[in-house]
């Protein structure tokens, strides 16, 4: 750890904000595309965009919407309806406002996931999957 923390301050970026912001919301979305059974090279570009997502999230704080919201581009061509995106993070916002007063949770783990419920139940039940066609056969006439 003391390794990248010295390779982040030699590019001057500051490790523990890093870490924080781009690495958190990744921590608690990874599992998403193999819930919902994208495959690795969706999971790459899940990921990803979760990053680019997280990095213009720095900027404005309205952006943190975007998080959840622009990862779900994996899901095209993989999953039916794949705008169920939006009723998910509409869920999600939900979720944390009714959290607020009555605390369901009170640590960090148990709040996320209670925030996370309505995304997951969304995308996965809200959606289905594209089964991959497969290769016609060659007659051998």
């Amino acid at each position: 750890m003391a390794f990248l923390y010295e390779c982040f301050s030699r590019v001057g970026i500051s490790a523990p904000v890093f870490f924080d912001e781009i690495l958190r919301p990744s921590a608690f979305l990874w599992f998403f595309p193999f819930a919902l059974r994208l495959g690795w090279m969706r999971w790459a570009v899940w990921m990803g965009l979760i990053g680019i997502a997280t990095a213009l999230a720095s900027f404005r704080d309205w952006f943190h919407i975007g998080v959840p919201l622009l990862p779900c581009i994996a899901m095209i061509g993989r999953r039916t309806r794949p705008w169920m995106a939006i009723p998910a993070v509409g869920g999600m916002i939900l979720a944390a406002f009714a959290n607020l007063p009555i605390r369901i949770s009170p640590d960090f783990f148990g709040r996320t996931a209670v925030i996370l419920f309505p995304y997951a139940a969304i995308l996965i039940f809200g959606t289905k999957l594209i089964p991959k066609r497969s290769a016609p056969v060659a007659s051998a006439e």
